[in-house]
């Protein structure tokens, strides 16, 4: 709006420059902090998804290990190094229905062995032997080097098994550690 001289009224002006670049800085600023924020958070998600998932592996492995050593025959059990334990589970050997063979002794199955890869110190295997016949089965392929599988004889036919896992998080490269561990009897 002009005035009768002909110049503009001060009150009517719009933002200066200065006010504008002020304004703009202070958005900038703020959206910085919000990205960072974002940012924070979704490296946070992933880890904890990645913990999530070694968790999950390291349950199933144990559980898998723990339903084996609970069929286990006691006088079979051998722990080499506490990272290798060897075992014979209670069957059906001959047939008759039952874990017991025709004069009272105990069926065995053949050989169970759990121990970590030779050629990969972080893959925990399972060995099944029947007959002459070894079928290995990898159940995790995280575990800490060095300190991922331990077997320890608690006396009384008790075995502590440990499992400790470790990743490397994609996005930050920080290790991720898991550990769970459990007592188990043999029930035979």
């Amino acid at each position: 709006m002009k005035n009768v001289a002909g110049g503009h009224n001060k009150g009517t002006a719009g933002f200066t420059l200065l006010e504008t670049m002020v304004a703009l800085t202070m958005l900038t600023v703020v959206m910085l902090v919000l990205y960072s924020v974002s940012l924070a958070m979704t490296r946070t998600v992933q880890v904890q998804e990645a913990k999530i998932i070694m968790q999950e592996e390291a349950r199933a492995s144990l559980a898998q290990i723990t339903r084996d050593v609970r069929q286990a025959a006691g006088g079979t059990v051998v722990l080499v190094n506490n990272d290798d334990l060897t075992f014979q589970m209670a069957a059906d050997a001959d047939g008759n229905g039952i874990g017991l063979n025709a004069d009272l002794s105990l069926g065995l199955s053949g050989v169970t062995s759990y121990r970590l890869n030779p050629s990969d110190n972080t893959q925990l295997i399972r060995l099944q032997t029947n007959g002459g016949t070894t079928t290995t089965t990898l159940l995790s392929s995280n575990l800490a080097p060095g300190s991922g599988l331990d077997f320890q004889d608690l006396g009384q036919g008790r075995l502590l098994v440990s499992l400790s896992m470790e990743r490397q998080s994609q996005t930050n490269g920080s290790l991720v550690r898991a550990s769970l561990f459990e007592v188990v009897t043999p029930r035979n």
